[in-house]
């Protein structure tokens, strides 16, 4: 049922591409508990496996992201703002 969903909220263009990005999604969940449960049975906690994960999926997303776009001096000034 989520592929049909999937497939009638984004068309057939962008079907391939998040079907790919969900399976990688689902995939690191599965090797997250994984290794979730190792720290436990580590440490017999799970507050430093769980603040390991989001360091890393926080510097995932800093990789990730692209610095903002220059538009000069006065750009926002010119640039509406939206309520």
């Amino acid at each position: 049922m989520a592929v049909t969903v999937l497939a009638d909220y984004f068309g057939m263009k962008s079907f391939g591409k998040i079907l790919g990005l969900s399976s990688i999604l689902l995939l690191l969940t599965f090797f997250g508990s994984i290794f979730i449960g190792i720290g436990y049975d580590e440490f017999a906690t799970y507050t430093l496996a769980i603040l390991a994960g989001l360091t890393l999926t926080a510097g995932l997303c800093y990789l990730a992201a692209s610095p903002p776009e220059w538009r000069g001096p006065g750009a926002a000034e010119a640039t509406p703002a939206v309520l």
